[in-house]
């Protein structure tokens, strides 16, 4: 038997709102790295530009929660002022914050590479001879990795470890044919480095290696490809996580991201699709956060943005021009940054922040939850994008199931509960309401369905 309710939702047109909005101006390239030191409080981006909002900020600048600064204008290459050399990373380790990049000196200090910034000026230290790409503190000490064969005079091969002093060598790294790392953490004890690894196409070191208390080996058979990289590498619920530019057709675990326990790879979810790059993973309130250049995550619609809790991804409802190549949250407030030139057709350029409140677009399982789940829950919302009228069709698994909307500030504006078992449909009708985005909740007492539709005028 069928339960049709027609209903008449009423929105105010205050509901709909824009939910990213721009977070400077004048930047030419999108910040390739984003970092907030929370001891004072303040956001540093590092990339290939040379002001913001009007101020001179040579490929470095810093936030304060209401303006930007260009940290002594910035960092130079000599050649150029204009058109920098990247900056890479960015890292607070004791009282300093360490830049790392292409770049060869900094406030009139010729530090190659790698220099530091006290709060008021900058300041050299032993540097390496080529690019840094990435900056961790591990247990008291700052490593440094990249693609150098020296650091301070030391010959060191990629990978340094600094005590505030003096640099040294991480248990002799190897020198490998294809051998600059992006990114390093400790999991389990063992340090694991990853990025463009590789002596041979058969070597089972590929693009990551760790370290095993006795020598440098391979972590299972490596992350496969002839164009394969990895970008970045975080921790996450006990389970090492990377990510970059790698397709599961090649013998990997999954598109772009996949996960290690100590034992063996699995994916994540369904991962990404085919053909995605992810550029960076952060972890932020008990949730992965992934960007990068994708369409779908775990099969679910997320471009460039996506969540992931353990269980399921959500995306975030946005389309981008371009890639997000970095992240970071300042004061909980979730600050993006990236090739883009306009994000949902708005003119949003290069670094915007999230004014969404909690919404999130739709949500997926992971793959091998119980089929039967997905053959029981049926959640279907047509036409959509609409002109005002339109169906919500869904057959719940349990005895009831109810409705909720929510606008883009995460507010509930309607809800409805108590549907019998069987085929519920509600048609509705918002062609009075304002042109933008409603979210659907389907709730059938254990897992919540999610749809968006999109008004149009």
């Amino acid at each position: 038997m069928k339960y049709i309710l027609i209903l008449l939702i009423f929105i105010s047109p205050a509901s709909y709102c824009q939910i990213w909005q721009g977070h400077g101006t004048g930047l030419y390239s999108g910040p390739n790295i984003m970092y907030t030191d929370t001891i004072d409080n303040t956001m540093y981006i590092g990339g290939v530009f040379s002001q913001i909002n009007g101020i001179q900020a040579i490929g470095l600048a810093s936030w304060d929660g209401t303006n930007w600064s260009g940290l002594a204008g910035g960092i130079e290459d000599v050649y150029s002022t204009n058109y920098p050399n990247p900056t890479r990373a960015i890292l607070r380790y004791k009282d300093y914050i360490y830049i790392g990049g292409s770049f060869l000196a900094a406030g009139g200090f010729y530090s190659k590479h790698l220099i530091r910034w006290d709060g008021d000026q900058f300041d050299s230290i032993p540097f390496p001879n080529k690019t840094v790409y990435g900056l961790k503190v591990i247990n008291n000490y700052l490593y440094a990795c990249g693609l150098f064969d020296s650091i301070g005079g030391q010959m060191i091969n990629n990978f340094a470890k600094w005590d505030g002093n003096v640099w040294t060598d991480v248990y002799n790294f190897p020198k490998l044919d294809l051998d600059y790392i992006i990114d390093v953490v400790l999991y389990k004890d063992e340090f694991y480095v990853c990025g463009n690894l590789s002596n041979s196409i058969n070597d089972p070191i590929q693009n990551i290696i760790k370290y095993d208390g006795q020598e440098w080996t391979a972590v299972a058979n490596g992350i496969r490809g002839a164009l394969a990289l990895l970008y970045s590498m975080v921790i996450y619920k006990d389970e090492l996580y990377v990510a970059g530019e790698f397709r599961k057709r090649d013998g990997n675990a999954g598109n772009a991201i996949q996960k290690w326990n100590g034992i063996e790879w699995s994916e994540v979810g369904g991962g990404f699709d085919e053909n995605a790059q992810v550029r960076k993973l952060y972890v932020h309130k008990d949730k992965l956060y992934a960007v990068g250049g994708f369409d779908f995550a775990g099969g679910v619609e997320a471009h460039n943005i996506a969540i992931w809790d353990g269980d399921e991804w959500c995306g975030l409802g946005s389309k981008f021009d371009n890639v997000i190549s970095s992240l970071a949250f300042f004061n909980d407030t979730l600050i993006i940054g990236g090739g883009f030139w306009t994000i949902d057709g708005d003119s949003i350029q290069k670094i915007a922040k999230w004014i969404g409140g909690d919404y999130v677009d739709s949500c997926g399982v992971i793959t091998n939850i119980d089929k039967s789940t997905f053959e029981n829950n049926i959640l279907k919302l047509f036409p959509n994008p609409t002109n005002g009228h339109f169906n919500i069709e869904f057959i719940a698994k349990n005895n009831q199931a109810s409705v909720e909307v929510y606008n883009n500030l995460g507010t509930k504006v309607f809800s409805i509960s108590n549907f019998r078992i069987g085929e519920n449909k509600v048609k509705i009708d918002i062609s009075e309401h304002p042109e933008g985005i409603y979210i659907f909740n389907v709730f059938d007492g254990e897992k919540i369905f999610s749809k968006k539709v999109i008004k149009n005028r």
